[in-house]
Protein backbone atom coordinates (compact mmCIF):
# COMPACT_ATOMS: atom_id res chain seq x y z
CA UNK A 1 0.00 0.00 0.00
CA UNK A 2 2.81 2.16 0.22
CA UNK A 3 3.62 2.63 -3.33
CA UNK A 4 -0.35 3.83 -3.54
CA UNK A 5 -0.31 6.27 -0.93
CA UNK A 6 3.32 7.88 -2.10
CA UNK A 7 1.56 7.86 -5.56
CA UNK A 8 -1.74 9.24 -5.09
CA UNK A 9 -1.23 11.44 -1.88
CA UNK A 10 2.38 11.99 -1.67
CA UNK A 11 3.57 9.13 1.05
CA UNK A 12 2.44 7.98 4.09
CA UNK A 13 1.48 10.23 6.90
CA UNK A 14 2.07 8.17 10.17
CA UNK A 15 -0.44 11.04 12.10
CA UNK A 16 -3.03 10.45 10.00
CA UNK A 17 -3.16 6.60 10.16
CA UNK A 18 -2.65 7.61 13.97
CA UNK A 19 -5.72 9.45 14.27
CA UNK A 20 -7.72 7.52 11.67
CA UNK A 21 -7.10 4.22 13.11
CA UNK A 22 -9.41 2.52 15.64
CA UNK A 23 -8.75 -0.42 17.22
CA UNK A 24 -12.36 -1.49 17.91
CA UNK A 25 -12.76 -1.92 13.90
CA UNK A 26 -9.91 -3.72 13.20
CA UNK A 27 -9.41 -7.37 13.42
CA UNK A 28 -5.99 -9.10 13.04
CA UNK A 29 -5.88 -12.17 10.86
CA UNK A 30 -3.92 -15.48 11.60
CA UNK A 31 -2.69 -18.22 10.24
CA UNK A 32 -0.38 -21.08 11.49
CA UNK A 33 -0.04 -19.14 15.03
CA UNK A 34 1.04 -16.39 12.71
CA UNK A 35 -0.36 -12.60 12.33
CA UNK A 36 -0.36 -12.38 8.37
CA UNK A 37 -2.34 -8.99 8.09
CA UNK A 38 -5.62 -7.46 9.60
CA UNK A 39 -9.14 -5.38 8.45
CA UNK A 40 -10.86 -2.52 9.25
CA UNK A 41 -15.09 -2.94 9.31
CA UNK A 42 -16.66 -0.36 10.67
CA UNK A 43 -20.81 0.11 10.42
CA UNK A 44 -23.16 2.67 10.40
CA UNK A 45 -27.02 2.67 10.18
CA UNK A 46 -27.50 1.74 6.27
CA UNK A 47 -24.62 -0.17 5.46
CA UNK A 48 -20.62 -1.88 7.02
CA UNK A 49 -17.39 -0.24 5.57
CA UNK A 50 -14.40 -2.23 4.63
CA UNK A 51 -11.79 0.52 5.10
CA UNK A 52 -9.05 -1.75 5.04
CA UNK A 53 -7.41 -5.09 4.59
CA UNK A 54 -3.61 -5.77 4.78
CA UNK A 55 -2.10 -9.12 3.70
CA UNK A 56 1.46 -10.33 3.74
CA UNK A 57 2.90 -9.29 0.25
CA UNK A 58 4.10 -12.73 0.51
CA UNK A 59 0.99 -14.64 0.23
CA UNK A 60 -0.57 -12.91 -2.10
CA UNK A 61 -2.13 -14.80 -4.66
CA UNK A 62 -2.83 -17.91 -2.46
CA UNK A 63 -6.43 -17.05 -1.47
CA UNK A 64 -5.99 -16.45 1.45
CA UNK A 65 -7.53 -12.66 0.32
CA UNK A 66 -10.26 -14.23 -0.61
CA UNK A 67 -11.26 -17.26 2.02
CA UNK A 68 -10.93 -13.36 4.13
CA UNK A 69 -13.57 -11.43 2.38
CA UNK A 70 -15.74 -14.23 1.88
CA UNK A 71 -15.58 -14.54 5.02
CA UNK A 72 -16.58 -10.95 5.97
CA UNK A 73 -18.88 -11.02 3.39
CA UNK A 74 -20.96 -13.93 4.99
CA UNK A 75 -20.47 -12.95 8.69
CA UNK A 76 -22.20 -9.13 7.61
CA UNK A 77 -24.91 -10.19 5.19
CA UNK A 78 -27.13 -8.03 6.79
CA UNK A 79 -26.23 -4.75 5.21
CA UNK A 80 -24.04 -4.19 2.31
CA UNK A 81 -20.73 -3.93 2.33
CA UNK A 82 -18.77 -0.58 0.56
CA UNK A 83 -15.13 -0.86 -0.36
CA UNK A 84 -13.45 2.02 -1.90
CA UNK A 85 -9.96 1.69 -3.60
CA UNK A 86 -7.46 3.09 -6.23
CA UNK A 87 -8.07 2.12 -9.79
CA UNK A 88 -4.91 1.45 -10.02
CA UNK A 89 -4.79 -0.99 -6.75
CA UNK A 90 -3.32 -4.76 -7.65
CA UNK A 91 -5.92 -5.99 -5.33
CA UNK A 92 -8.75 -4.74 -6.76
CA UNK A 93 -9.50 -8.00 -8.78
CA UNK A 94 -9.95 -9.52 -5.43
CA UNK A 95 -12.57 -6.86 -4.64
CA UNK A 96 -13.96 -7.05 -7.82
Amino acid sequence: MFDLFTRHWGGWVSSTFRSDFNAKNTKIVVLNDHRIGYFSLREDDTEFHLDNIQLSPELHGQGIGTAILKNILNKNASKPILLITFLDNPAIHLYK
